[in-house]
C-alpha cells in the first residue's frame, strides 16, 4: 500500500508542476522535470499492480497444491487421513494385504493386491501375475493362444486360454517348466478304444466334462466324470482304453450333474 501511495503522490506532483510551468512559460528543462515525476509515478504504480498479481498467483498455487505441501515433512509413505488404507504406506491400510498394494476394506478382493488380513495373494483360483519365465515358456508352446489368464493351482501356475477357438488350460512351474495341458473335448471325439471301455465299465452312465490331458511323463490320457444317477466317478483312461485312475465324485459335484439333467 505504501508503494501505491508514493506512486499516486509522484504522479500528482508531476502533473501539478507541469501545469504550473506551462502556465508560467518556464523553460523546457523544468517541464522535463515534471514529466520525469509523472513517468516515475506511473512506473511505481505498474510495479504495485504487478506485485499484486504475483502474490495472487502464488496464493492460488499454494491452495491448489495444498495436499502436496501438507505431505512434505511427514516422511516416506505418509498420507492424509482420507487416504489411509488406499495405497502403499498409507497408515492402517498397511495392515490389509500385508505390504504394497494395500487398500481400503471396500476394495478387498476386487483387484490384485487387495487381500483380507492374513490371506496371501495368489491363492488357489485367484488371478495372479505369472513370472516372466512362465510367460515366455507359454508363448513358445502356445504361440496362437488368446484370452490368456493365469491362476494358482497348488504350486503351479495355470494358464487358461483359447487356441484357435478351443478352450484349453496349461500348467507350468515357477521356472517355466511345462507340467500339463488340458483340452476340453466332446465325448464323440474320444478314441474308439476309450469309448468302448466307458461303455463296458460304466454301462448306463452319463459322461460329463471330458478332457484330453497331456503331460511330459505320461503322454496323453482322457479324463471325464461319469454318473449313473446313484453314484459318480472321476475316471482317467489311457489312449488304449485302460483305466488309469478312478475316484468317487464329491457330493457337491454329483449334485451339480443332477441339476444339469
Amino acid at each position: 500500500m505504501h508503494l501505491l501511495a508514493i506512486s499516486l503522490l509522484t504522479i500528482l506532483a508531476g502533473t501539478l508542476l507541469l501545469a504550473k510551468f506551462k502556465k508560467e512559460n518556464q523553460e523546457k528543462f523544468f517541464r522535463c522535470i515534471s514529466w520525469f515525476f509523472i513517468v516515475v509515478g506511473f512506473l511505481l504504480f505498474i510495479g504495485f499492480i504487478a506485485g499484486g498479481i504475483c502474490k495472487l498467483k502464488h496464493h492460488c498455487f499454494n491452495r491448489h497444491h495444498g495436499f502436496r505441501y501438507e505431505m512434505m515433512g511427514r516422511g516416506p509413505g505418509s498420507c492424509s487421513p482420507g487416504m489411509m488404507g488406499r495405497g502403499p504406506g498409507c497408515g492402517p491400510g498397511m495392515m490389509m494385504g500385508g505390504g504394497p498394494g494395500c487398500c481400503s476394506p471396500e476394495m478387498m478382493d476386487r483387484k490384485p493386491g487387495c487381500c483380507p488380513m492374513g490371506m496371501k495373494e495368489g491363492g488357489p483360483g485367484s488371478p495372479v501375475q505369472a513370472p516372466d519365465a512362465v510367460k515366455q515358456a507359454f508363448a513358445v508352446k502356445f504361440p496362437f493362444a488368446t484370452d490368456v489368464k493365469y491362476e494358482m493351482e497348488k504350486d503351479a501356475f495355470e494358464a487358461t486360454f483359447k487356441d484357435k477357438g478351443v478352450e484349453m488350460s496349461a500348467n507350468f512351474d515357477a521356472a517355466g517348466k511345462w507340467l500339463e495341458t488340458e483340452t476340453g473335448i466332446k465325448s464323440g471325439d474320444l478314441p474308439k478304444e476309450v469309448s468302448a471301455s466307458v461303455a463296458k465299465n460304466f454301462a448306463g452312465c452319463k459322461i460329463f466334462e471330458v478332457a484330453k490331458v497331456e503331460t511330459p511323463d505320461k503322454g496323453v490320457c482322457y479324463e471325464m466324470d461319469v454318473n449313473n444317477g446313484k453314484e459318480g466317478f472321476e475316471v482317467c483312461f489311457s489312449s488304449k482304453g485302460d483305466i488309469l485312475s478312478k475316484h468317487p465324485l464329491k457330493k457337491e459335484k454329483e449334485e451339480e450333474k443332477e441339476d444339469k439333467d
